[in-house]
This record gives C-alpha cells, structure tokens and sequence, in this order.
C-alpha cells in the first residue's frame, strides 16, 4: 500500500500524470454527470501558466490534488477524519512538517491550488522530474494513532498506476450490481491508446467520442480525430459562424450537418445547448483547429 511513510509504490511524475489522466478520462466515459465523478483532470494550458492538475474528491469531505509545475509535482491530500486532519487541532493548522519543508522550486506548483485548500491539507509530498524517489517533510507521526494517521494510505493508494486497481475501485463505486467494466478497455486508457467510440462504449455503451470530445481535450487525452472533409459545404460554414457570433442557430445546423451525412457530428449541437468560443465542433467547422 501507498502512504506518507511508503512510497515506493508511487509512480514517478510522469507516469502518475498518465495515470491522473485515464483515471479522469474513466471517470468521465462511465459517469456522465461530473458532479458524481470522483478523478478530474485539467491539461495545462497558457492560462494556467502551463500547470496540469489532477483532481480526486471522494464526496465524503476527502480530496487530492496533484499539481504538475514545471520542476515536477506536488501532492496535497485532505483526510478529514484522520487525527492530523488541521480541523484536530485547537486552533485550527497544519501539522508540523507537512507543510514547511516543500521546496522552493515548487513555487509554481503551491500557487497554483487556492490557499484554503493548503489549509486543509494531512499529508503533502513532492518529487522533482529528475528524482529517484518521493519527499515528504520530517514529521512526528501521533504516537496513539500509528496506522495511517494522516489519511495517506486512504487516499494515496488508488494512484499505483495499474488497471486491475481502478477496475476493482469503479466496480465497487460505480457498477454496484450492474455490469462489470472491462479489463482490456481500461488497459488501453491506461496506455494512452488513442480514444476510439469501440473503447468508449466497452465502458458505457451510452457514451460516443463526439459527446465527450470537450472533455478529452480538456484531459489532454489522444483521440481519434474525427474525420473532418477537406472542405465543409458553404451554408454550413455560413451557420457555424453565425452560431459563433452568437445567432440561436443550433439545431438548423445540426439539420444541415444531418443533410450533409455529419450524423455524430449533428447530435452534437443537437444535445448540447451551449457552443461558447472555445467549442471543438465549431472550431473544426470554422478551420480554427
């Protein structure tokens, strides 16, 4: 098992940052409602001063985030039922040594997550992209609570980084008495193999490439790219750009996206009601991608 006092399980920074990803990329083809989801994850972007973030909350009050900067990562972890949870104490802090010995490099990495999330933080560990192994700060464990007091073997052992392990978890959490999830479209995640709809409807037969296409790119995950002509028909572009500039010409798009054999593309502004600037449909009509 992971935890604080051993990491040897724990997947360098770069591995750990794939796993944060297909676990997020699981998480969001089995469950399409994201306030039920457990793992999220953010892609770096220019935004974000080129941070990536990986997201865990387990809504119990437990959450992790794993903060890839430019050095290498920080992980933060909140226990709230576990003796070092900040909330132990009288008055309200961090125990000794989880916080204090970060080091400076990740600077990017701690300005990067909210204050109030440092505040409510049991466990803390970082590693550099050119280290052999994980760090944590020097800390006197609670000598009356020995087995895992700050939460970290809780929530640190999901990230080993191996399929079996998020198969059995979303078998537990997800699937209930339901159908299993399989083995072999989970692996493929976990490789990173490029995301098709026969991978995805493995998982949930209910989900397509084209409905989650916003969400992979946000992940940073590879896809299938959807299979784009050289050239759109003209009143296509035509509605593409004035859905763009804000006219409410959704579905007479879809219905000539429909005419033109765009099927899985159509479906896409028919369910989906907002199109804001940024939206991988629009941008792949307009040529801005």
């Amino acid at each position: 098992m992971i935890s604080t006092r051993d990491l040897r399980l724990l997947p360098d920074v770069q591995r750990l940052r794939l796993a944060f990803q297909s676990m997020a990329l699981l998480d969001a083809i089995i469950m399409p409602e994201w306030q039920f989801r457990y793992y999220s994850f953010q892609a770096p972007t220019e935004n974000f001063g080129g941070i990536a973030i990986g997201y865990m909350r387990n809504g119990s009050g437990d959450d992790v985030h794993a903060i890839f900067g430019h050095v290498g990562c920080v992980i933060r972890g909140f226990a709230h039922e576990y003796p070092m949870s900040p909330y132990a104490s009288d008055p309200v802090q961090v125990f000794p040594g989880v916080l204090s010995e970060v080091p400076e490099d990740f600077k990017d990495c701690l300005a990067a997550v909210h204050s109030d999330w440092w505040r409510a933080t049991t466990f803390c560990v970082w590693r550099r992209h050119s280290d052999r192994c994980w760090y944590r700060g020097n800390i006197n464990f609670p000598d009356h609570h020995r087995h895992d007091p700050d939460g970290s073997e809780f929530l640190l052992s999901a990230y080993d980084g191996r399929p079996e392990t998020y198969q059995r978890w979303a078998e537990g959490d997800y699937s209930g008495t339901g159908p299993t999830f399989s083995l072999d479209a989970i692996r493929s995640v976990f490789e990173h193999r490029p995301l098709t709809d026969e991978i995805i409807r493995e998982l949930n037969p209910e989900r397509s490439l084209s409905e989650l296409l916003t969400e992979v790119q946000e992940i940073g995950y590879p896809f299938q790219a959807y299979p784009a002509p050289a050239t759109w028909p003209s009143l296509i572009v035509d509605l593409a750009q004035q859905l763009y500039d804000g006219a409410n010409v959704r579905l007479i798009l879809h219905d000539a996206l429909l005419d033109a054999g765009h099927a899985e593309l159509a479906e896409h502004f028919q369910r989906e009601e907002s199109h804001p600037r940024g939206c991988w449909a629009l941008d792949l009509l307009l040529a801005k991608q």
